[in-house]
């Protein structure tokens, strides 16, 4: 798995983390990325098998937020990080990455 790439469309300069495995997810693979062995961010690689649109869960996930920041800013609300490049998911040979 490149992991490298992926984390490269996230991170300027990820040359110092390292990619753990993280938990045994159900339904998509989950990494911890460390730096000098703290946890620095999860990395998902999205199960397209159950998620067949990527890229809707994304569009969603962004409407949500967008709605609870005006309606009810006091819920804290996580989304994904989006690439260097302002994409929701990195894609490494048709596999997506948040």
């Amino acid at each position: 798995m490149p992991m490298r790439s992926i984390i490269s469309q996230f991170i300027r300069h990820p040359s110092a983390l390292s990619v753990v495995p993280f938990g045994n997810g159900l339904i998509h693979s989950t990494f911890r990325v460390e730096e000098q062995g703290e946890a620095r961010y999860i990395l998902q690689k999205m199960n397209t098998m159950v998620f067949k649109k990527p890229l809707d869960i994304a569009e969603n996930l962004d409407k949500l937020s967008l709605f609870l920041n005006a309606k009810h800013a006091e819920v804290f609300f996580p989304i994904p990080e989006k690439t260097l490049s302002g994409e929701p998911y990195a894609i490494e040979n048709g596999e997506y990455y948040r």
